[in-house]
Parts: C-alpha cells; sequence; structure tokens
C-alpha cells in the first residue's frame, strides 16, 4: 500500500515538474526573435532531452537504458530532434553501430536559459518542505533511482 501511495504522489510531482517545464519553455521563447526549434515538442523529446542534458555526449543505448524508453521511442525521438538540428548523432569511435548523441551549442544554451527560468518557477510554485521530511523525499528518490538502475534489484521499494 505504502508503495502504491508513493508511486502516486512520484506521478504527481512527475505532472507537476513536466507542467512546469512546459511553462519554463513556452516563458523563453514568448519573446525570442528566433524561430523556436523546441516547438511542438513531445513528452518523450522532453525527457530525453533533459537527461541528455545531463550527460552529453553519451551512446543512444544509454538513453534507452536510463529512459525507460523504447529503442523505437528513442530511435524516432533522436532522427526528429536531429533533424530539427537540436541535437546531433556520430558514430561512435570503438563501435560504429553505436550512436552517439549530444546537444548542439546553440541548444545547449537554450537549455541552460531554460532551465534557469524552470528553477525560478519551482521555487514559487512547489511546495515547501521541513528537511527531515525533504531529506526523506530525497532519499526514497534516490533509493528509487537505484532499484530502476538495477543497482538494488533484490531489495523491496520501502523508502530505504
Amino acid at each position: 500500500m505504502a508503495q502504491t501511495k508513493l508511486a502516486l504522489e512520484l506521478e504527481q510531482i512527475y505532472h507537476r515538474l513536466y507542467e512546469l517545464r512546459c511553462e519554463a519553455i513556452a516563458v523563453y521563447w514568448k519573446d525570442y526573435v528566433e524561430p523556436n526549434p523546441l516547438e511542438n515538442i513531445t513528452r518523450i523529446q522532453i525527457l530525453m532531452l533533459q537527461y541528455i542534458a545531463d550527460v552529453a555526449p553519451c551512446p543512444l543505448q544509454k538513453i534507452i537504458t536510463r529512459t525507460g524508453l523504447t529503442k523505437g521511442a528513442v530511435s524516432v525521438a533522436t532522427k526528429k530532434l536531429a533533424e530539427k538540428g537540436i541535437l546531433t548523432i556520430t558514430p561512435g569511435t570503438a563501435d560504429h553501430r553505436e550512436h552517439i548523441v549530444d546537444l548542439t551549442p546553440h541548444t545547449r544554451m537554450h537549455i541552460r536559459n531554460i532551465d534557469a527560468l524552470f528553477e525560478n518557477l519551482l521555487k514559487e510554485r512547489m511546495p515547501r518542505y521541513e528537511q527531515p521530511e525533504f531529506e526523506t523525499f530525497i532519499n526514497k528518490l534516490r533509493h528509487l533511482n537505484r532499484v530502476l538502475s538495477g543497482a538494488d534489484a533484490c531489495y523491496e521499494f520501502a523508502g530505504r
């Protein structure tokens, strides 16, 4: 039962964060003169860009593994983002079947600016937590991250 409650809480937080990220993107591009390369971006593409921005350059397989998306979904989204000039796809150096994904310098600058707006929206709109409550929540997220990445697959999720 505790797992279900936590899953629902995490899903609500995820949706709220997605809404705030979309709002930050909209605010950023509202008065921007250039065409918006992130216009009509999908939820999958936002998820991928958030991950890529943190670890790029990275192999396509790492994005598939880390996001939990299917190979097909990641491949299609990656190709669309590359066509828009948002990221680059290059062959791997050791294995040419491997594809390395990276943000273009222009996109990296936009992502940094959007992240700053997103942080401000988070501070303004997300609930404030007391330190012990916040630490408990962060520990649960860390544990969930380990479980999802396979590091703790043998443990049941009990907030440890």
